[in-house]
């Protein structure tokens, strides 16, 4: 009997302090890269990003030829001379309408009116029609109406108001659900061009003063086009500059290099006028001042006794220059 408890006892040890199973030690394998082929198919061989590089660089050396200053205008460029442009929207509905909605200009100033076409094509019934004007931002109605049943065409004026928000929506419909929707923008201008001063050369540089009208104090951008008065005006450049302004009567100084003028005595003129306000914070929006489209007589002056000194890129411009071409290699 002793001996058989003491067995008992021997093996109960044994159960007790046998070592626990270990769980197998499992290592993950590395992740195989996986590969799309669709991001293959849309990276562009080596061969396309060099000419691509390539084409940039010379597109670039090109450009600071130039003072950034004084841009001449070409084909390339041509839409510096339309800055205000409107591009008309276009839908077609689920009858096949063609509904197409556009504005004279994409921004207007107080207190100018709100000029809009309405084109419809391929109404087989002409419906009377309603417009609302809307917050971009909070979508508060602002101003509402009707139209008469349109057969194609139809044009009419929103009158301006000074309370409304720099970005509106205006939103045609027939009633049935079928509709156009298009967005601009309205301004309470920060400044105007009340004029210009004399021309006069400075070494490689014609100067213009352009004389200003400032309702804020800030930073401000004039962007103007310099014209050749022919029998047809010749666009020759796009000019621009910046300051720091305060309120009232101010101006800017516009600089035309040698590089985009013709030699000879040449009458000149001012168009497309834009004054901005860049913002104060990320914030604000930048602002505007009440655009100038119509041509400003500056006068003659003769080109000839300006200096012909080529341009100097600033340090950026070429070190920009260089790293391109190394791309391109």
């Amino acid at each position: 009997m002793k001996y058989i408890v003491l067995c008992l006892l021997l093996l109960a040890g044994i159960v007790v302090f046998w070592p626990a199973e270990q769980a197998p030690s499992v290592t993950a394998a590395p992740a195989k890269p996986v590969t799309s082929a669709a991001a293959i198919a849309q990276v562009p061989p080596p061969a396309a990003v060099a000419a691509l590089n390539q084409s940039s660089a010379e597109s670039f050396q090109q450009q600071i030829q130039y003072p950034p200053y004084a841009i001449p205008i070409g084909s390339h460029n041509d839409y510096l001379l339309s800055p205000n442009q409107y591009q008309a929207i276009t839908i077609e509905d689920d009858a096949g309408v063609s509904w197409q909605l556009s504005f004279s200009q994409y921004r207007y100033a107080y207190p100018a009116p709100v000029q809009v076409q309405l084109i419809i094509a391929g109404a087989a019934n002409a419906k009377p029609l309603h417009w609302e004007l809307r917050d971009v931002a909070t979508e508060r109605l602002l101003e509402s109406g009707d139209l008469a049943a349109v057969e194609q065409k139809v044009s009419w004026q929103i009158a301006g108001q000074q309370d409304w928000p720099a970005e509106l929506r205006l939103h045609v419909s027939d009633g049935a659900g079928s509709g156009v929707v298009a967005s601009f923008s309205y301004i309470q201008p920060v400044g105007s061009v009340t004029g210009v001063g004399t021309m006069r050369i400075e070494q490689t540089d014609l100067l213009i003063p352009v004389l200003l009208d400032v309702s804020e104090p800030g930073l401000y951008k004039l962007q103007a086009v310099l014209q050749q008065q022919l029998e047809q005006s010749q666009p020759l450049a796009f000019l621009q500059n910046e300051a720091m302004l305060a309120r009232g009567q101010q101006q800017i100084l516009l600089k035309a290099h040698h590089s985009v003028l013709p030699d000879g005595v040449l009458e000149l003129m001012l168009s497309h006028l834009q004054l901005q306000k860049a913002s104060g914070h990320p914030a604000e929006l930048t602002r505007f001042g009440r655009d100038s489209p119509a041509p400003i007589a500056l006068g003659s002056i003769d080109s000839s006794a300006l200096l012909k000194t080529p341009y100097e890129p600033e340090a950026h411009e070429l070190q920009r220059m260089q790293l391109l071409q190394r791309l391109s290699q």
